[in-house]
């Protein structure tokens, strides 16, 4: 994982310099709209107490975005929701437990603050940031004997990049993204020795996006 951050700090460092490059390309500022899915899996989770099946959910979210010729930076809030069992609607494959039939019922309902940067490349946009969230409601990431909790704050290093296609009102595009987790999803419940690195799993997750934006252009 630390090779990630290093990379990920390279590419943040780079990005400037990059863009100081000449351009005819317009600066652009605008509010969007994400429509996007998370394809959610714990990682080593048969070593742990956490559902070992993958599942999905649904992302909603708000951003402003501004490209100079040669980057850009977007900032969002986004809502990210799966039912639980007994909790709410169900849309196919977008928010889903792919366990066969079996028992994981996963539902989370989670607020997530969205930072992207990196370079243009007129309308392809690779990208890496911070996704900060925190879990309002989490239920079902356990097995059903397991007597841990789940922590709500959560941090996620995104990685990849967006295309996006111009319209009349701005444009329209399409991104994915794979979202490394680098915080425990379960509590230390202080079983793990003074001194020991307690294991508590990671939620990382795939995702997959629509965008819409409202753009200026200077």
């Amino acid at each position: 994982m630390r090779y990630f951050i290093i990379l990920g700090i390279a590419f943040l460092c780079c990005t400037p310099t990059y863009a100081q490059q000449s351009s005819d390309e317009p600066t652009i500022t605008g509010v969007g709209l994400r429509f996007a899915t998370d394809f959610n899996y714990f990682h080593r989770a048969k070593d742990l107490d956490l559902v070992d099946n993958w599942w999905s959910s649904g992302v909603f979210g708000v951003f402003y975005r501004w490209y100079t010729p040669k980057r850009g930076v977007e900032l969002g809030l986004n809502v990210n929701y799966k039912n639980g069992i007994n909790r709410g609607f169900k849309l196919p494959v977008i928010m889903n437990d792919f366990d066969n039939g079996g028992p994981q019922h996963v539902g989370m309902t989670a607020l997530e603050l969205d930072l992207k940067v990196g370079p243009r490349f007129g309308g392809f946009h690779p990208k890496i940031g911070y996704i900060m969230g925190y879990r309002v409601f989490r239920d079902g990431f356990l097995e059903a004997a397991s007597e841990m909790n789940i922590n709500r704050l959560y941090v996620q290093l995104p990685f990849g990049a967006s295309m996006s296609l111009p319209t009349g009102f701005g444009s329209v595009g399409f991104g994915a993204y794979y979202e490394l987790d680098v915080t425990n999803v379960m509590q230390n419940d202080g079983s793990v020795i003074r001194g020991g690195i307690f294991m508590g799993g990671r939620q990382h997750a795939i995702n997959l996006e629509i965008i819409v934006t409202y753009d200026t252009f200077r």
